[in-house]
Parts: structure tokens; sequence; C-alpha cells
């Protein structure tokens, strides 16, 4: 898809009220940024025919190095606007859609576009230009992270996953970003743009909720709601300025050890 699609989205952000208890005793957390980190968001959809190649770039990313030893930190948020063009993306939610959209508020161009992806919420790109995409990694792991962020997953339960996290700077001016991603995902594709072909998925965005009550330690609770973590899926934490949309500080950790 051209970056000429613009989709019509309404402006407002649903809220999602999630438990947050303060926890102040001393514990080493095992996952932890204060070094350089690459956060790499990828828009995308099965209804567009763009999007397929954009989701291979962010697989083959996600397994190299770069700087060094340093691997990025990648997730495929699905976009919903696409559904309405003969095929339902069964990965797709609204609050992806209005996830990106504030991202276009705050982008020089001012544009949404599949497949869009955006490194440390500072710079965004077609999403299938690996070239573009490794500069602009290398360019996030030149530079030291803003803050320090860690934590420890404490216990999974049911339906909600319990953690225990730490970061130096909390403020009014950051959020608290958590996601839960899966990967070895597919789907058969029989309508759209793709019809006919079986596309294969990576790094999903299965759960995402944002916390802005924060301490320097905390512990969170995330709900699961309809979702059992497998052997792929893994929990990232990521600090954002809420102005600016700048990533601070990333990491992540698997679910099931």
């Amino acid at each position: 898809m051209n970056r000429n699609f613009r989709s019509q989205v309404i402006f407002y952000f649903m809220l999602v009220c999630c438990q947050v208890v303060f926890f102040t005793s001393a514990a080493q957390e095992p996952s932890a940024t204060g070094d350089s980190f690459a956060l790499v968001e990828l828009f995308t959809s099965e209804g567009c025919s763009a999007c397929p190649g954009a989701d291979s770039v962010l697989n083959t990313l996600s397994n190299e190095r770069f700087n060094g030893d340093n691997h990025i930190i990648a997730l495929a948020y699905h976009v919903d606007y696409w559904n309405h063009l003969g095929w339902k993306d069964p990965f797709s939610r609204y609050s992806y859609t209005i996830r990106q959209e504030n991202y276009s508020r705050v982008m020089p161009d001012k544009e949404m576009f599949t497949p869009e992806m955006i490194v440390n919420g500072s710079v965004s790109f077609t999403g299938s230009d690996a070239g573009r995409a490794r500069k602009e990694i290398r360019a996030a792991f030149s530079r030291q992270a803003v803050h320090h962020l860690s934590f420890r997953i404490d216990s999974l339960s049911r339906d909600s996953v319990f953690l225990t996290c730490s970061m130096d700077k909390p403020g009014k001016n950051i959020v608290l970003r958590t996601a839960v991603i899966q990967s070895n995902l597919s789907s058969k594709v029989v309508k759209g743009e793709n019809a006919g072909r079986v596309l294969h998925h990576n790094h999903v965005v299965r759960v995402f909720y944002s916390f802005d009550r924060l301490r320097d330690r905390m512990q969170i609770s995330i709900p699961l709601p309809g979702f059992v973590p497998d052997q792929t899926a893994k929990i990232i934490l990521f600090i954002q300025e809420k102005k600016t949309m700048r990533v601070l500080a990333a990491c992540e950790e698997v679910v099931l050890k």
C-alpha cells in the first residue's frame, strides 16, 4: 500500500483500567535496560497486499545483531481499518489503529499507512524498506537509553500476569507501556488483497496496556482476556513520553521459561 492511503478513525483513546499495587522490597530483576536499545513497531494488516513483505522484514531484523551483539525488540500491531475491504484480520484491534493515529499526530508527515515501521517512537518509514530499517536501528543503538527500566515476572494466573518493575525516573510526563506478543501464528486468507495466501506472523501484539501512575518500584497486573500464553509469548515493557511519543527505555522477557 502506498503512503497516500489514509484511514478515517475516531479521535479518542479508550483508557483501560488496570490494577496497580506499589511494591517496595528489593530484588534483582532478570530483564533490564540502561544501555542502548531499538524498539521497532510495525503497523500491519492481513488485508494489505504490501504488508506480508514488511512482516518478513521485521522477522529478519529480529534475528540479526546490530552494533555488536544487540538485538531489536519487535512488535507487530495489526490495525483494523483494512477489515471493511473483504477480509477481517483475526489479530486486528481498533486500539492499535488508535495507537497509530496517535503516532501520526507527532510524526512530521502526519500520515497513516501500512506497512508503517517506527523505531524508538521517533522516526517513521515504509515497513518493507529493510535498508532504511537497518539504518535507523543502528542509529538507535548508537544512543544511550535516557531511563533505566527493569522487570521480573512474579506469577501467571489463568487470566493475568503479575510483574514487578523498577525505573529510575518516574514522572508525570511519561507512561509505561506493556505488551504481550506471540509468534508462529498463521492465517489462510480467503478474501481481500491477499486472497489465496497463507500468511505467517511473528511478534504479534495480543495484549497492550498503559500505566501512568508510576513509581520507581511497583507491582502491576496485566489482564490476559481470552489469551493463553504459549512458549513463543514475550512481555515487553517500554517507557514513552506522553507528548512526543519518544521511547526512552525498553526491555522484554519470555513469559514461560
